[in-house]
């Protein structure tokens, strides 16, 4: 999160620093419900597509924070398809590490 405090020891935020708080605040929180509710629509669409031989699983990937559906074998757990696959994952996920560096060195 964004640091609001006064650049000036002992000086009250201003309105204008109040609001900015307010509003980063507002806006992690709409976040954090969005991303719980989207891992539970995961979850239940995992559950109701599975059957037969292949299951199919649907879950946020941890690391770059996209979703992730997967088509598994049920006998034998091995992954038959994968969508985006493992190495479209790990490129994106290293994007948005040089993009955080990037804005670090901005800083």
């Amino acid at each position: 999160m964004a640091n609001f405090a006064s650049s000036e020891p002992g000086r009250s935020p201003t309105g204008q620093e109040l609001q900015d708080r307010a509003l980063t605040d507002n806006v992690a929180d709409r976040w954090q419900r969005l991303h719980e509710g989207l891992a539970r629509q995961a979850a239940r669409l995992s559950e109701e597509i599975s059957g037969g031989s292949h299951r199919v699983e649907v879950a946020m990937d941890g690391g770059s924070g996209r979703f992730v559906m997967k088509v598994v074998d049920s006998d034998s757990g091995l992954v038959v398809r994968q969508f985006p696959p493992e190495s479209v994952l790990k490129v994106s996920e290293r994007m948005d590490e040089l993009s955080g560096m990037l804005l670090a060195n901005e800083a």
